[in-house]
């Protein structure tokens, strides 16, 4: 797996993480059922729904392997990989000290997805330019609990998005360092590394993109990357959305087209969970 995808894959694990522990942040105070007021200083806290889920663990399996992108929804030429392929049980963990104390979640420091039931990995789409795509489905409990965890996650960009830029630079540089399978190293440079929020089309009742975008030079070669993450929800079930290109930005046709695919069935399985 390339530093790059391995560096997108770590970022939105993070991000996920965040989605699914801030459906759960709760407000144990008696006869208070709103969302606690923040001053701008610290992510939103949201109050948890207690119902428990209305379908079997088994029924929401279902629903998020219904949801994922399969290799006939992609052009001609588009392969696929299982997602294990050359991962090679790398890690891209942040430490959490690299962060400020509201923004801890996402260096796995808090460890609380209670509110999702069933979650599902699509496998690993590679284009004809070595574009790669994949796609991650959760399914919460209630919808309730997936709206509060989205409202918190865009919470969490707002504040966070600074040092996480700052973070995963500097552990993606880290990375680029650490000598190949044969020991050796090579100065490898980062630069010009950018994550924040990108405008998108809107999909499902809510969606948030970002984009990332960074360069690499290797022996006086430089390779532009650019990545977008975009979260789509619909009713209980949550998808993200995984896309990197080498050189070239992402093709907006392609990602707005498998988009309206997530979409499409998200909105079937989640209608087949309330019946």
């Amino acid at each position: 797996m390339s530093a790059a995808r391995l560096f997108l894959v770590g970022l939105a694990a993070a991000l996920l993480l965040a989605l699914a522990c801030n459906s759960s942040s709760t407000d144990d105070t008696p006869g208070t059922d709103e969302p606690t007021a923040t001053d701008g200083s610290a992510p939103p806290t949201a109050t948890r729904e207690p119902d428990p889920a209305a379908f079997t663990t088994d029924e929401a399996q279902q629903a998020a392997d219904f949801a994922l992108l399969v290799l006939n929804d992609f052009p001609t030429g588009w392969t696929a990989e299982d997602p294990g392929v050359d991962d090679d049980d790398d890690d891209f963990d942040l430490d959490a000290d690299s962060l400020p104390p509201e923004c801890a979640v996402f260096a796995g420091a808090v460890d609380d997805d209670d509110d999702t039931v069933a979650s599902a990995v699509s496998d690993d789409f590679i284009g004809l330019s070595d574009e790669e795509i994949s796609v991650e489905i959760d399914v919460f409990k209630s919808p309730a609990l997936a709206g509060l965890g989205f409202e918190a996650l865009a919470g969490f960009i707002d504040v966070c998005a600074a040092p996480l830029q700052e973070a995963f630079g500097q552990q993606l540089q880290t990375s680029l360092d650490e000598p190949d399978e044969d020991g050796e190293t090579f100065e490898v440079a980062l630069g010009n590394f950018r994550f924040a929020e990108i405008p998108f089309p809107a999909f499902g009742d809510d969606s948030l993109a970002l984009g990332m975008t960074f360069d690499v030079t290797l022996f006086l070669v430089r390779l532009e990357f650019e990545a977008h993450i975009i979260f789509v929800r619909v009713g209980n079930m949550a998808g993200t959305f995984s896309y990197v290109s080498l050189a070239e930005p992402p093709d907006s046709a392609i990602e707005r087209r498998l988009l309206g695919f997530i979409t499409d069935r998200m909105t079937d399985a989640a209608a087949s969970l309330a019946e």
